[in-house]
């Protein structure tokens, strides 16, 4: 029974003291332990980093045991991985401007402030830049890069802020595309509703604004404002009177075929012509006219003349033109001597002894005549009149004259012979013409 005792007390004493060990996912020692080799910065380690999992300690188990432990698991805690001493950037960015040769970084600015930014080579490496508030002139500018193991490297960046410009004065002003000498007071005369204003400033980085172009009728103020770079302002001001526009759409005078209308009568013209050349002066030379002139037919026609004037008012002209037919009469009455000369088929013949023909014909007011062959010779002579009626008919006389030298004189009847000729008349034939 003693013994029994003895052997369960002894039992109990192995499971208190003996170690324990516990198996760890991830290749952990006996102590739960083991080297970070991979996403170390997940967890806050650095790559090659001795550490335990569990709330153990490398150390391993209880002291009582740690001899014994260690002997059995073989395993040796690693030596510390040496921290990085690279402080090196990889680029500076000023204001977007990415510089990567950094031993000489200069930048020109007129700002008052700069954007800086520098990327170290390593990422555990620490950067800080000084102060980016600008004074004109040069600005020198320390970019500190501490490295892991505490190392310190410093850059230097100058930057030079420039002064703003203060021109704010004008180099170019057009006003509806007429160009102005640039002064602080203008005036311009208009009768538009708008104007169109140009303005360009000697200095590119100047603003130009310029104040409302339209305009009431009367005296309008428009202000032209340039401000500089640097904010101050210079302002232009331009007086421009808007004029009313003309009412007057009347017409001066009135011209057809260089024959004047009378603008205060009715306006009646007559022609035998399938076309009129019309003129008109307007009362007002900013009125503008358009003229609806057709062909002509045989009647009555119109004619419209539209005046506009300078403020779109219209007055219309309507003016009634009359062509009449033109006449066809080719009838002609001759006579020799005081004698009228009886013509059959167009012919008739006499005969003088003297060495000129003493005539003269009737025909219609529009017609004209042609006399050819009129120097008489001895003998048979052939004398022919041409009458060309307005229309254009043509109608051919031929007298035959015998030259004799007893002075008798006969008329004989002939056939017509033709028509045509031109238009003439001889000194040795004397006519003198009567109208119808």
């Amino acid at each position: 029974m003693k013994i029994v005792k003895v052997g369960v007390f002894v039992f109990l004493l192995y499971g208190i003291f003996i170690p324990n060990v516990f198996a760890h996912p991830g290749r952990t020692d006996a102590n739960g332990c083991h080297v970070c080799k991979t996403n170390c910065e997940k967890y806050g380690l650095s790559y090659g980093e001795y550490h335990c999992h569990n709330g153990s300690s490398p150390s391993g188990g209880s002291s009582s045991n740690s001899g014994s432990s260690s002997g059995s698991s073989g395993n040796t805690t690693p030596s510390p991985v040496p921290k990085s001493s690279d402080n090196t950037l990889k680029n500076i960015i000023i204001n977007e401007k990415v510089f990567t040769n950094l031993t000489n970084v200069t930048y020109n600015t007129k700002a008052e402030v700069v954007t800086i930014k520098a990327t170290p080579n390593d990422s555990k490496a620490k950067v800080q830049i000084g102060n980016t508030n600008l004074n004109l002139g040069n600005n020198d500018i320390e970019i500190t890069v501490t490295a892991e193991d505490g190392s310190v490297k410093t850059y230097q960046v100058q930057v030079i802020r420039e002064k703003l410009s203060d021109d704010n004065t004008l180099k170019f002003l057009t006003i509806d595309n007429q160009e102005f000498k640039v002064e602080d007071n203008l005036e311009y005369v208009t009768k538009q509703e708008k104007v169109d204003i140009k303005a360009i400033p000697n200095d590119s980085s100047a603003n130009v604004n310029i104040s409302n172009v339209n305009l009431e009728l009367g005296e309008n103020k428009i202000t032209i404002t340039v401000t500089a770079e640097d904010k101050s302002i210079k302002t232009y001001n331009l007086k421009v009177t808007r004029e009313e526009l003309s009412n007057d759409n009347t017409l001066k005078s009135i011209t057809i075929d260089d024959d004047n209308l009378d603008i205060d009568k009715e306006l009646e013209y007559k022609t035998k012509k399938d076309k009129v050349k019309i003129e008109v002066v307007p009362n007002n030379y900013l009125a503008t006219y358009e003229i609806e002139n057709p062909d002509l037919e045989i009647g009555e026609n119109e004619i419209i003349i539209t005046v506009t004037a300078e403020d779109k008012s219209i007055k219309t002209y309507n003016i009634k033109v009359i062509r009449e037919e033109l006449s066809s009469n080719t009838d002609m009455t001759l006579y020799v001597d005081d004698k009228e000369i009886t013509f059959v088929n167009n012919e008739a013949r006499v005969e003088v002894t003297s060495n000129y023909l003493n005539y003269e014909y009737k025909v219609d007011d529009n017609s004209k005549v042609e006399v050819v062959n009129e120097d008489l010779k001895e003998g048979e002579n052939e004398v022919k009149f041409i009458v060309t009626a307005e229309d254009g008919t043509i109608k051919t006389y031929i007298l035959k004259v015998n030259k004799e030298s007893n002075n008798i004189l006969l008329i004989y009847p002939l056939l017509v012979v033709g028509i045509g000729g031109a238009l003439g008349v001889g000194s040795l034939i004397q006519y003198k013409r009567k109208n119808k």
